[in-house]
């Protein structure tokens, strides 16, 4: 019951800084609540595309896309602080709350996942 309480709570702050974010973007906010749909629209934010998400379903190597992901997110709107990068790789929900609530804004995708 704790652990569903908790994944409840990190799914709905990801899903409100995500609103903010995908807003800022250009794209319709309350996207971000619906599940895989969210993830495919990221990576087109990030990455300029959707089917770079299809990565994720590799064993392995998902683990260092979504690493990459974190990471990059940060760029996009333009924020280029190496301190925000990392502590983006390990809190990413509460820094897309604060790419979604900040006055930062959207100067678009990196080149590619490398």
């Amino acid at each position: 019951m704790i652990i569903t309480t908790i994944v409840l709570f990190l799914y709905v702050i990801n899903a409100i800084g995500l609103w903010k974010m995908f807003e800022k973007a250009g794209i319709f906010g309350l996207w971000s609540f619906v599940p895989l749909l969210n993830v495919w629209l990221l990576f087109k934010i990030v990455y300029g595309t959707g089917i770079a998400s299809l990565a994720l379903l590799i064993p392995i190597i998902n683990f260092f896309v979504i690493l990459h992901l974190n990471y990059s997110q940060v760029r996009v709107y333009g924020q280029e602080d190496l301190l925000f990068k990392i502590i983006s790789v390990f809190f990413p929900h509460l820094t897309r709350v604060y790419i979604g609530w900040s006055d930062l804004e959207y100067i678009g995708p990196v080149r590619s996942l490398g």
